[in-house]
């Protein structure tokens, strides 16, 4: 069997003297720092991407909720000024939290006439507005989105 590491030879491995204690722990240390950083912005995404999850949902629930205000006061027989269903601090499940368990929230729908100009020229307009509102389970901050549209008066 002829030796790993002829005698005759120089060998790098001789030549060398291992590494110290103190560049073993600076390595360590900066693996725990890289790793400890990592694991920070994935938990941080994990929350923004939560809570973008649901903003959409309650921006899609006001979206929907205007559809419904515009139908409404369409198909109704024509009345002036329009009629719309108007309603406040109505309770919504927005998303699910657990297997059984919904985030609750409240959509109000509010309705004003104003005056918009453009160009010169002064419309009568009613602005409707939808409001979904929610206590964010985390941060227990007040959550609120809000959806404006314009309907022109007949």
């Amino acid at each position: 069997m002829k030796p790993r590491f002829p005698h005759d030879d120089i060998c790098l491995l001789r030549d060398e003297r291992g590494i110290t204690l103190v560049e073993v722990l600076v390595s360590a240390v900066v693996m725990v720092v890289l790793i400890t950083s990592i694991y920070i912005g994935i938990v941080y995404a994990q929350k923004e991407t939560l809570q973008n999850y649901r903003h959409r949902a309650a921006t899609l629930i006001a979206a929907g909720e205007i559809e419904r205000q515009y139908n409404y006061s369409i198909n109704h027989v024509v009345q002036i000024p329009p009629q719309f269903d108007l309603f406040q601090n109505k309770k919504i499940d927005l998303v699910p939290l657990t297997d059984r368990k919904m985030l609750e929230a409240f959509q109000s729908v509010e309705v004003r006439s104003i005056q918009l100009v453009e160009h010169g020229i002064s419309y009568d307009v009613y602005e409707l507005k939808s409001i979904v509102e929610w206590v964010d389970p985390a941060s227990r901050k007040q959550m609120r989105v809000v959806l404006h549209e314009d309907f022109y008066k007949r």
